[in-house]
């Protein structure tokens, strides 16, 4: 019954937000569409260069660390959902090439185009 509950809980959610993007899409003059998909445009230019900025250049000293060996060999594919700064800036490059030179068989996907993502994606 609490699993039927949470499913319907979330449909309801996701549901809500469609009909509400729906109405204020609908609502919207044609100019106001079209200044809307610019200022998001704008705002991902803006996103995706301070993703590329570097704020903290002091390195941590992780030399008493001790190695990693991986245990088993991981195969198929990792699909990480949702905040989009993760692949605006370098960070999700740079845990997959960490990442690969254990295990080069692994596909990873992305599917990051804003946080909200993951709420559908529960």
């Amino acid at each position: 019954m609490l699993v039927t509950q949470s499913v319907a809980r979330r449909a309801l959610v996701v549901l809500t937000m469609i009909a509400l993007g729906v109405t204020s899409i609908s609502a919207q003059e044609p100019g106001a569409r079209r200044e809307s998909l610019e200022v998001q445009r704008a705002r991902e230019g803006r996103v995706k260069a301070r993703g590329k900025k570097v704020f903290y250049t002091t390195k941590f000293n992780l030399d008493n660390l001790p190695e990693y060996k991986p245990e088993q060999k991981v195969a198929g594919t990792i699909r990480l959902w949702g905040l989009n700064y993760l692949t605006d800036g370098d960070l999700a490059k740079y845990w997959e090439d960490g990442f690969r030179k254990y295990h080069p068989d692994i596909k990873i996907e992305y599917n990051t185009p804003t946080a909200l993502v993951r709420l559908t994606s529960c």
